[in-house]
């Protein structure tokens, strides 16, 4: 069965990366298929982007060619982008400018209580 995170979710995490400091993740649902990325702090982006989500949860996505270079220019990459539909939590796997990737987990919030920026 395939586990996509419901429409209208919005998942939030404040976070402190090493080289990067603190950053504020966010990943809204718009639509099935559409999903907007909101990065705040040091490296910032806000990008829309298209997604299919596999029976195992994990994202299929196309970032913008303008996110691809912020993320390049910091020496960042988005790893992976999962789905846990038991936990209703989506999991970001970040490869900072280290030896390691970082396992972020952005919890669902309610839409009135998103995080202060």
């Amino acid at each position: 069965m395939l586990h996509s995170p419901p429409i209208g979710a919005l998942y939030e995490l404040v976070a402190k990366i090493p080289i990067l400091g603190e950053q504020r993740f966010r990943l809204k649902i718009v639509n099935e298929g559409i999903a907007e990325l909101v990065i705040d702090g040091l490296l910032a982006v806000n990008d829309s982007v298209h997604y299919n989500v596999t029976h195992d949860g994990d994202f299929v996505f196309e970032l913008s060619d303008t996110t691809k270079e912020v993320l390049k220019r910091f020496k960042t990459d988005l790893v992976k982008v999962r789905y846990c539909n038991k936990t209703d939590t989506s999991i970001v796997i970040v490869r900072p400018p280290l030896p390691t990737n970082i396992k972020l987990s952005l919890k669902r919030r309610p839409p009135s209580s998103s995080l202060k920026p």
